[in-house]
C-alpha cells in the first residue's frame, strides 16, 4: 500500500497508516517514506485474527515527489485485499 504526493517547498508532514493484519504467526509491518524506514508495528497470532495496525511518522521533507508506503514481511498479509487500509498525510505548507 502506498501514496505519492508532490510539495513545492521544504515542508513538515505527519502521516498515519491504518490497516489490519491477515496472517497467522509473527508479522512485522513497516512504514517507509521515500524508501527509508520510519516506524513499525508487530503482530503475532496463533490463527488468522484481524489485528489493527497503526503506524505514524512526522518530519520535514524537501521539495519534490514523495512516496509513503507500508510494507509487510509476508505477501498479502495486510487487510482483506491487497489494497485495503489507508494512509492519511497532513501537509503543513509554509511551515
Amino acid at each position: 500500500m502506498e501514496t505519492n504526493f508532490y510539495i513545492k517547498n521544504t515542508t513538515s508532514i505527519v502521516t498515519f497508516a491504518n490497516a489490519i493484519s491477515n496472517y497467522t504467526g509473527r508479522m512485522d509491518v513497516q512504514l517507509h517514506v521515500d524508501g527509508n524506514y520510519k516506524n513499525s508495528a508487530l503482530t503475532d497470532s496463533a490463527s488468522v485474527v484481524r489485528q489493527d495496525l497503526h503506524l505514524h511518522w512526522g518530519g520535514t521533507l524537501p521539495p519534490g515527489e514523495h512516496t509513503i508506503s507500508i510494507r509487510a514481511g509476508q505477501p498479502n498479509s495486510i487487510g482483506c485485499d491487497v489494497n485495503w487500509g489507508d494512509i492519511m498525510t497532513l501537509i503543513f505548507e509554509g511551515s
